[in-house]
């Protein structure tokens, strides 16, 4: 089962059998996690959480209140938020909800019903007193959270969990698969075994060479995989020479050269090293910054 109601008892039995600073500092999740059931727990063993809330019709009231007070803050990339407390009938309590908006995309090709409500007469006055009431003049995102950073910083805390989960997304939708299909189920279990495992070495291929972002695969192996490659020989060496054939050919030349640079480097002195140390100088640079890999540096 895949439900979030049975995850909560692995969620955690998976934390209970982790000594207490192996713990997350926060539990993020999508609107699926905003529940009841899923807050109790962290909340009863002091562990911040962060989920997104479904529009439900408490939380849609709480917006529309919001919407036309002053106060809004910035929190960059187009949207803004707002604090306030949210009780849902189904919680036991009320809770610290941040509220996100920022203006509706625009279509990029009208449908008929648009066209429909277009060519419909308008309440001019109620549109005019009433600007952000309009539907489809904002989109908004509603966060509940534990948390006591300020707006800004939430904001970007959770893009940063929707920017880990890319990474995901190769298992979650199969594109791996390609279409394959089996009757046999030895067959389909090793089918399923390789596409985790060549997702993996295609997400810590892209993590060395941009630690800053979990990249999909559907987006970066066409990027990165069509392109040109040549291969000389001279003095004993061989070398390759990509040509990318992608519109954004030059992000892709130095994702692959601030990649030979580090391989170049990291050949030159891992010989010098015993395995222990090579494992642990390439998973510093697959895995940097504080939240990274923790290892013992004295080997």
């Amino acid at each position: 089962e895949h439900t979030v109601k049975s995850t909560i008892p692995d969620f955690q039995s998976v934390l209970i059998a982790l000594p207490r600073q192996l713990w997350p500092q926060v539990a993020r999740g999508d609107s699926a996690f905003g529940t009841e059931a899923m807050m109790v727990w962290p909340e009863a063993n002091g562990l911040d959480y962060l989920f997104k809330q479904r529009m439900t019709t408490r939380t849609r009231a709480l917006v529309q209140e919001l919407d036309l007070t002053q106060g809004w803050v910035d929190t960059r990339q187009g949207w803004e938020g707002k604090e306030s407390t949210l009780r849902l009938s189904t919680w036991t309590r009320a809770r610290r909800v941040i509220i996100l908006r920022r203006p509706a995309p625009k279509q990029r090709y009208l449908r008929a019903k648009d066209l429909a409500k277009a060519n419909a007469p308008t309440q001019e006055v109620i549109e005019s007193c009433l600007p952000l009431l309009v539907e489809g003049d904002y989109e908004y995102q509603v966060l509940v959270t534990s948390l006591t950073l300020d707006i800004p910083a939430i904001a970007q805390l959770y893009r940063d969990r929707a920017d880990v989960e890319n990474v995901f997304d190769e298992i979650k939708n199969h594109w791996g698969w390609g279409g394959f299909t089996s009757h046999t189920f030895a067959v389909t279990q090793n089918v399923a075994r390789m596409t985790a495992l060549f997702y993996n070495w295609w997400s810590i291929f892209c993590r060395l060479a941009d630690h800053n972002h979990h990249r999909e695969a559907i987006t970066t192996r066409p990027a990165l995989l069509h392109s040109i490659v040549r291969q000389t020989t001279s003095g004993g060496q061989r070398m390759l020479t990509i040509t990318s054939t992608n519109g954004n050919k030059n992000a892709i030349s130095g994702f692959f050269t601030r990649l030979s640079a580090w391989l170049s480097a990291f050949s030159t002195i891992a010989e010098q090293w015993l395995r222990p140390r090579r494992w642990q100088e390439l998973l510093r640079a697959i895995f940097p910054g504080p939240f990274g890999v923790i290892y013992d540096p004295t080997g």
